[in-house]
This record gives structure tokens, sequence and C-alpha cells, in this order.
């Protein structure tokens, strides 16, 4: 993306919601390893880009323009998955953004 742009990781209920605000402020891009959510929020989310994908893997990451990124989020219930989503961006990619973690 040539502009500023907000990762969300995940598309349950909360990370929807999620979505409908943070979409409004930067463009937005939507990882999920479920293709049926993401063909279920295209069409209400036209100015998002949705990738099926695992957020927790590496090769994930390393497929994805990270040059205009503003900030990362990740919701997963499981905190390993958050921790791994954290590990990967600063350790692998150096990156220095915040990393909005919402555990619940």
């Amino acid at each position: 993306m040539d502009e500023p742009f907000v990762i969300l990781c995940g598309l349950g209920y909360l990370e929807v919601k999620l979505l409908e605000e943070v979409s409004k402020l930067y463009p937005t891009v939507a990882l999920d390893i479920d293709p049926i959510k993401i063909n279920s929020l295209k069409e209400q989310f036209k100015n998002c880009e949705f990738i099926h994908a695992d957020a927790s893997s590496i090769l994930t990451w390393k497929k994805l323009d990270l040059k205009n990124l503003t900030a990362i989020i990740t919701t997963f219930k499981d905190s390993d998955v958050n921790l791994e989503v954290c590990r990967i961006i600063r350790l692998n990619f150096h990156l220095d953004k915040p990393i909005i973690v919402l555990s619940y």
C-alpha cells in the first residue's frame, strides 16, 4: 500500500466491530484463516483489503509489504497466538510500530 495502513489480525465479532471504526481512519488490511468470513465481509468493507492467511505464520508476514504500516491490532483469544504475532514483528522484521493486543 502506498499510504499509511493498519493490519487487523482475525475477523471475529470484536474484530469486525474494530474494523468498522479503524477503517474510517486508515486503510485497513484484515487477515483471517477463514475464507468464509473474508468473503462475507468484502461487500460491507469495500475500502479494506482482506487476505486469507495465518497471522501467526512468518510466511504470511514475509508476503506483506510493510513499508507504510502504521500499526497492528491483534485480538486472538489464544494469548500464545498474540505473542507469536508480536514476536514475528519485533524479532524478524524489527518493526518499531505499535502493536495493539486486546486480550479477553
